[in-house]
């Protein structure tokens, strides 16, 4: 199974379990873990990395249409950094970015790319769980994809400007 696949490889990595579990710890509404941290860990291992790509920033998502001010996007960074300051956190609730959505998942549909809008979380029982609104197929394949037509151009100057071409030469930009 696909998700499975997602799972195995960020459980390969001590260091995204320990972020995984700091991010639980949160107890944050529907909170997981986004964008490089997954996209890189699937685009490493597809590309037969030895080393992990060094992470510019931790993405850690959820969705709490209670509390949508950014203040609190920013304590509960502040409270990440007091925990672990060596990860460079970002912190976003898409229930404001997003008002219309429901949950997590709808939420993400408004990222750039397919293979960006897959996140994770460890559940208490030290399972994991993947977000997947678009599936995993193109992030498994090195599929750069639109999630939205009209995000084309923004898709290509993107990975133009993200230099992934260097870092992950099997990556297609499907459009």
């Amino acid at each position: 199974m696909d998700i499975q696949r997602v799972k195995e490889t960020i459980a390969l990595d001590p260091s995204r379990m320990s972020t995984l579990r700091l991010v639980r710890e949160m107890n944050l509404p529907e909170g997981a873990v986004a964008g490089d941290f997954v996209r890189c860990a699937i685009f490493d291992k597809l590309h037969g990395h030895k080393e992990w790509t060094q992470l510019q920033r931790v993405e850690v998502v959820f969705f709490d249409p209670n509390r949508t001010d950014e203040s609190v996007d920013l304590s509960i960074q502040a409270e990440l950094v007091a925990c672990s300051s060596r990860k460079p956190w970002v912190v976003k609730n898409l229930a404001r970015e997003h008002p219309v959505a429901r949950s997590l998942a709808q939420s993400m549909d408004g990222l750039m790319v397919t293979a960006s809008a897959v996140a994770i979380r460890m559940l208490n029982n030290e399972r994991l769980e993947v977000v997947a609104p678009f599936g995993v197929d193109d992030l498994l394949n090195g599929v750069l994809r639109p999630t939205k037509s009209e995000l084309s151009s923004s898709v290509e100057k993107m990975y133009s400007r993200e230099n992934w071409k260097t870092r992950y030469p099997l990556l297609r930009v499907e459009l």
